[in-house]
């Protein structure tokens, strides 16, 4: 979900956030789409085509404040940052869920190494929500924007969380479940005669 909202149309919904200028009088709406690897933006209903936008599309990776005109090089870092912190996750996840898979159908395991692969994928997730949250969501404001006019016609931007964000928090507290379960599966392998002595 995080790669079809890095870029394009689609940041809206599975980007990390959506920032709305609204229209009033002779100022038209506009409307920027945080993805994780660029910037989405829209004029009045039409894509942006001025420098450095192509069809509304502008990448983080190339970003330099003067082309720009907007000061977002927290977001340029940290967009991308939670891109492959996110990918990375995921890969560990993937790797985790193998070692568990391994384990049921056999007897060799290595619980150890697989409780300290969920404990970092759950630590990826945490910085994914930690560094957008802090690096750009947060830096987000009235004035970076460009809608200074807002305070003298009493209106502000609207700022909403992308679809993107809401599921890397979802798997994060999965991954958090993942790294419990690892975690009890070690106790019992590392100490097997307690839970004899138990029963």
């Amino acid at each position: 979900m995080m790669l079809c909202g890095s870029q394009g149309d689609a940041a809206g919904t599975f980007g990390g956030a959506a920032v709305k200028v609204p229209a009033h009088g002779l100022i038209l709406e506009q409307k920027f789409k945080f993805g994780w690897l660029g910037l989405h933006s829209t004029f009045d209903g039409n894509v942006v085509e001025s420098n450095p936008f192509h069809k509304g599309k502008a990448s983080w990776l190339s970003y330099n404040e003067k082309e720009w005109g907007l000061p977002w090089k927290k977001c340029s870092k940290a967009c991308p940052a939670s891109f492959f912190f996110a990918l990375l996750g995921l890969l560990l996840a993937i790797v985790a869920f193998s070692m568990g898979a391994t384990r049921i159908q056999s007897d060799e395991s290595n619980p150890a190494l697989q409780l300290m692969i969920s404990t970092l994928c759950t630590l990826c997730g945490v910085l994914v929500l930690l560094v957008f949250c802090l690096g750009c969501y947060n830096t987000i404001s009235d004035e970076n924007v460009g809608f200074k006019a807002g305070e003298v016609l009493g209106l502000t931007m609207e700022k909403s969380i992308g679809g993107g964000y809401i599921v890397a928090i979802i798997a994060t507290g999965l991954s958090m479940v993942m790294m419990v379960v690892d975690l009890v599966n070690w106790k019992t392998y590392k100490n097997p005669d307690n839970d004899r002595e138990t029963v």
